[in-house]
């Protein structure tokens, strides 16, 4: 499985039809979309998935939170614990919700709780 670092282009990765899986590098400010609609709460239905950002940020003064992730995975190795949070089932931003959409998952691997 190849891994890759920032500044391959996950959209140029995920049309290349030889590679099945790969880890690439993302930026801080990286943010997708869910493959499925918000659940309909009033006015307009929505069009786009529910955007996710796996990393907290500031923009102009102003925090911009982390989305909550889907699951999350501990785990200890020499003395040092490992967290990994999970964001299943994403498309690209520009990309609004089908089956047809090529899905990935993300992962943000941290040291400490």
């Amino acid at each position: 499985m190849p891994v890759l670092d920032a500044g391959f282009k996950l959209k140029v990765l995920l049309a290349t039809e030889d590679l099945d899986r790969f880890v690439v590098r993302l930026p801080k400010n990286f943010t997708a979309r869910r493959n499925y609609l918000p659940e309909y709460e009033f006015g307009r239905p929505a069009e786009w998935g529910e955007t996710v950002r796996p990393l907290a940020r500031t923009c102009d003064g102003n925090r911009l939170e982390a989305t909550p992730p889907d699951r999350i995975e501990t785990w200890e190795h020499n003395d040092l614990e490992f967290r990994a949070e999970f964001w299943d089932d994403l498309v690209l931003n520009d990309c609004k919700p089908s089956a047809e959409n090529q899905t990935f998952m993300v992962v943000a691997i941290g040291v400490g709780a």
